[in-house]
Formats: C-alpha cells, structure tokens, sequence
C-alpha cells in the first residue's frame, strides 16, 4: 500500500495563507516596538506613574475578559482596553498608551492562540502609539499659553479617528489575508460596525480626562465614569455576540452543504467568495457586502432537499427552503438575490442588483468548474477562468448585468497581475 507524499494544490494554498498571515503578524508586532519606542522618545516617559498602573490593570482585567468581536479566527478585541488607551494618552501621555495596550493583551496569556496573542499586542501597541503621537502633533500647534480644553478635545479627537481607522485597516488586512477575502471589504464592514461606537467611546475618554485633571478627581474618576464604560462594553459586546450567531448559523448550513456533498460546498465557498469581491468591485456598501456573501453560502441550500445532490443544483429552480429565511432576519435580507438569481438582466422588471451578482458568481464558478481540466498545469487556472469569462461576457446584457460582468474582469485582472 503507498501513501500520498506530494501535498494538494489545496493543502499548498493553506500553507502559503498560513506563512503569509504569520509574516504580517510578525511585522505587526515589530512595527508596535518600533512606534512605541518612537513615541517614547518623542513625547517622554510617561507623566503619571500611579495613574499608569491603574489604567494597565483594569486592561488586562478587561482584556481577560475581552470580547470576540466581528473579526474571526485571529483577532479579539476588548472595548473598554481601547477606550482605556485612549484615556491614556491625556492622563498619564501619549508613551504610556502602548503600555496600556499591551497590558490588556498580555493579560490573555495562557488562554489565547499564541499567533492571536501577538497579534492583538502588536496591533494595540501600533494604534496606541499612532494616536499619541497624532495628539503630541496637534497640541504642538497649539500656542504655549492656550493648551486649552478645546485644544485637548481636538488632539484626543482626531487620535480617535486615526485609532479606529488604523484598526480597521491592521484588523482587516489579517483577516482578509488569513481568509483570502478582500482588504477593502473588512475594512469598511469594521468602520461601518466599530466608527461610531469608536467616536462613542473617544468622548467618554475626553469626558474622563476632564473628571480626572481638570476638574481634579483623579483615579476616582473612574468610579464616576464606571457606567459609561460599562455602557460603551455592553453596546459593542451585543453586536459581537449578534455577529457570532449569525456566524454560528451560516457555518451550520455550510457543515450541512458539505455533509449532503463535498462537490457542492466547495462550490457553495468559492460564490459566496465571488460574490463578496465583485461586491468590493462595484463599491457597494459593507452590509450589502455582508448580505451577498450570505447569499452566496445558501443559494446551494436546496441541495439538502433533494435525494442525488450536485455541485450545480442550488440553481434558484426550487426556492422552497428559502420560504423559512423570512423568519431569520439577517437572512431574510439575501432573500431577493436568491429569489431573483434565474431572472435574465433584460427581463422587466429588472432583477435586483444583489441577483445579478449572485447569478455571475454562480455560473462563472459552474463554467470555470466545467472548464478546469484533470492534469495539473502552471497556466490551466488560467485557462479556466478566461474560458468562463467569455461564457458569461456573451451574455451580458441580456443574461448578466453588463455592469457586474464589468466588474469580474477587473476582478480577475487584477487577480493576475
């Protein structure tokens, strides 16, 4: 009997995300020392030791408790260590906010995947030091004698505003290389969930910073603000445990996909993939990104029902087990894709643009599949997708949306270079 000693194209693309994932950690991290060090040297130790420590450790009390947020796999975020960041930065000074940072990742020592644990210190000490030193730029503008509340409040405000954005861009760019998904589309789908509960938790900052110094509560301030913080933790933990069960069910249908057959949920995974880039492409906003990879993942859904499934069945031919989706909200929304999938573009009235998406995602993928040829050679991916390109190029216009056909040869260009 012989074993198999050569790995599949399957396993080798597995491995080359793998290495480039841990590669971009790795840079991560070294770009946290090297800003935290930069903004050390640049603003001075920090100012108010006593007020350090106390910040440090109500982080890592947070971070123990951090809460699993959008992001899946790698990354966990904590919202009350990143408004503690924040506050900081006025508090105690912009060096002291990578400490912060770090504090409340290194608290899940032991109880976090090593690569997500370097990652989550590398990026809080990335966006701790990004923020302090926009707050040290901004406060350098401002006249010696008039570093007045509202010159603190426009610091502390634009840092924010880098922070979140920052973290979108650090927090997208890992998942979307660790699930070849598109940067753009994490990135906006994290500003669109995170951007006001960021900016939310920036003025609680401010607020904090006014009770601690100005006014001169000190470290008790923080018994004052408790149920602020307490508030922004349980506004953003409500979404991540929303996006868990919508996760949660999403990979229960695709389990099932794949139970029923291995052909179709391979199928299933490379539309909803589709879908989503050619949603990116189109610029359409993140929920409907969201919505369209949704619909990617079930529009095979009536696989379950019928006795000799198939890669190509979820054909939007028998929509019966859609029926239920209107009774689950987040996906009652790819309803009408699924629904309007078969409809040609030129019918009238014209299908929605969620189901001209879904339906050039689709038969590009049968085509490519019906394209791609047994032997293995360097140029035959190639080959398959241009030779699927042309099918569905010859219908645009009448079958397909001229502007979704558009967008998946831009998409498959860029693919190539």
């Amino acid at each position: 009997m012989t074993s198999a000693t050569h790995s599949t194209p399957e396993s080798a693309r597995e491995h080359a995300t793998r290495s480039r994932t841990n590669a971009f950690i790795a840079l991560v991290a070294t770009l946290g020392v090297l800003l935290s060090v930069v903004v050390w040297l640049v603003a001075g130790p920090p100012t108010d030791v006593v007020a350090l420590a106390l910040l440090i450790a109500l982080a890592a009390a947070s971070g123990r408790a951090s809460v699993l947020n959008r992001v899946r796999g790698i990354v966990g975020l904590s919202t009350i260590s990143s408004l503690l960041i924040m506050l900081a930065i006025p508090v105690a000074g912009p060096a002291a906010a990578p400490l912060v940072g770090l504090g409340g990742a290194l608290a899940t020592v032991g109880s976090t995947e090593t690569r997500r644990l370097v990652f989550n210190a590398g990026m809080r000490a990335v966006i701790a030091a990004v923020a302090g030193l926009i707050y040290v730029a901004v406060l350098a503008r401002a006249p010696q004698e008039d570093r007045s509340l509202a010159w603190t409040a426009a610091a502390l405000g634009l840092a924010v505003v880098v922070q979140c954005l920052f973290n979108a861009i650090l927090v997208g760019a890992v998942v979307a290389i660790s699930e070849r998904t598109s940067l753009r589309g994490q990135a906006l789908g994290l500003l669109s969930s995170t951007g006001l509960p960021y900016l939310g938790q920036g003025f609680v900052a401010y607020l904090l910073y006014v009770l601690w110094i100005p006014v001169g509560f000190g470290p008790s301030t923080l018994i004052f603000g408790g149920p602020a913080i307490l508030a922004t933790r349980w506004q953003l933990s409500q979404y991540g445990a929303e996006q868990r069960a919508r996760q949660g069910a999403l990979a229960a249908l695709q389990t099932a996909i794949e139970v029923r057959s291995g052909a179709a949920a391979r199928h299933t995974s490379e539309v909803a993939t589709l879908c989503e880039g050619l949603a990116v492409a189109l610029a359409l906003p993140a929920d409907e990104v969201d919505m369209l990879r949704t619909a990617g993942v079930l529009h095979n859904l009536d696989i379950l029902t019928v006795d000799r499934p198939s890669a190509g069945h979820g054909e939007g031919t028998d929509l019966t087990t859609t029926r239920a989706m209107g009774q689950v909200t987040f996906l009652a929304a790819a309803r009408p894709a699924l629904e309007w999938q078969r409809i040609p573009y030129a019918a009238r009235p014209a299908p929605p643009r969620s189901a001209a998406i879904l339906a050039v995602a689709d038969d590009f993928v049968l085509a490519r599949e019906r394209f791609t040829h047994l032997e293995v050679r360097p140029d035959a991916g190639r080959e398959a997708d241009e030779a699927a390109r042309q099918v569905i190029v010859a219908s645009s216009g009448t079958t397909y949306d001229p502007s979704v056909v558009e967008a998946l040869t831009r998409l498959l260009r860029r693919g190539r270079t």
